[in-house]
């Protein structure tokens, strides 16, 4: 495994991430607790040590798994955790269309207690704004707390996890303006990164670590990344889907085999190996269900290295096969 340290701060993040929606929620298959520990467990032993959860996920599950995963070793793992939804409010959480955020001062300073309880903690590496609405930049008194909150020695460094819905000028902009969100996790699309581009340029300029959200997960068949998925969980995966519908209306099966047999790497392995050549990713977060899928994310770093000289040749055929279509 390969580390990268978050600008400013002494935190070296592995070059893979493991996201917690698959085991602290039932999304893509439901797996005993035991096997869930297990996952998380094997994971830091091979070298992973930043896992990202968020509350809601599994309405506080995923942070007790994390607190039984790692009750021994807390300090040798980054968690984040990321805060803005009401899990206590089943009623909206299954509102899939717009489901409640709230960021007032006393929501998110109860979501932060609340966490440290479950996760049997008394600190979180990087505290993040799930989802962030567009105009969430301009609410002082959000970032006041957050500032509050590391002053207190509760959360280490505070970020945002935004959705590819974002305005670029208003949410993202106004994210990266603020003087200390120390990361964004965005969720890349490895064959068009032109706005990408400005967010990891302004990012290097600003100091800011970027995590990069895997979209690879439903690369082989997206019909089947709702099975197993409840009401609650389902919608965190839609701005990755709608990155899959994109690249699948342009690629066919044909076209991924040919295109990854070339690299002699998985899909996994190329989507990782995209984002580590950019210099401002700390981590690519990836959605582990099972040992295989961990096995194939952590020898992802280690993979044939494709070069920009490559990637540009892949993003010029992208571009062409979406002006035929």
């Amino acid at each position: 495994m390969k580390y990268r340290r978050l600008p400013g701060t002494d935190l070296e993040f592995s070059g893979v991430g493991f996201d917690g929606l698959t085991v602290g929620s039932d999304w893509r298959n439901a797996m005993e607790e035991r096997k869930r520990i297990r996952l998380l467990e094997e994971a830091f032993h091979l070298g992973i040590n930043f896992f990202d959860m968020a509350d809601v996920y599994g309405q506080g599950y995923g942070e007790e798994l994390l607190s039984k995963a790692f009750k021994k070793n807390r300090h040798d793992v980054i968690i984040g955790i990321k805060f803005g939804y009401d899990l206590h409010d089943m009623q909206s959480l299954l509102n899939l269309d717009r489901p409640l955020q709230r960021f007032d001062k006393h929501f998110v300073r109860s979501a932060c207690e609340w966490s440290l309880r479950r996760l049997k903690t008394d600190y979180i590496d990087l505290y993040q704004i799930h989802d962030p609405p567009n105009d969430v930049a301009c609410t002082s008194e959000l970032f006041m707390l957050l500032d509050d909150l590391v002053a207190e020695g509760k959360i280490r460094h505070y970020g945002a996890a935004i959705t590819q819905d974002v305005d670029f000028e208003m949410g993202v902009l106004g994210l990266l303006n603020r003087t200390n969100v120390a990361a964004l996790q965005v969720p890349f699309n490895i064959f068009d990164y032109e706005q990408d581009n400005k967010i990891l340029s302004l990012a290097e300029e600003k100091k800011t670590g970027l995590i990069a959200r895997l979209s690879n997960a439903m690369m082989q068949n997206p019909q089947e990344a709702h099975y197993g998925a409840t009401d609650c969980d389902v919608r965190f995966v839609e701005a990755d889907l709608k990155i899959k519908e994109m690249e699948i209306k342009n690629w066919d099966s044909s076209d991924h085999k040919l295109l990854y047999d070339h690299f002699e790497i998985t899909s996994t392995q190329f989507e990782v190996n995209v984002h580590l050549n950019q210099v401002s990713i700390l981590s690519a977060l990836g959605n582990i269900a099972n040992r295989a899928e961990l096995l194939e994310h952590v020898a992802a770093v280690d993979a044939k290295k494709i070069t920009s000289e490559e990637i540009g040749v892949l993003k010029r055929l992208f571009v062409r096969q979406s002006c035929i279509d």
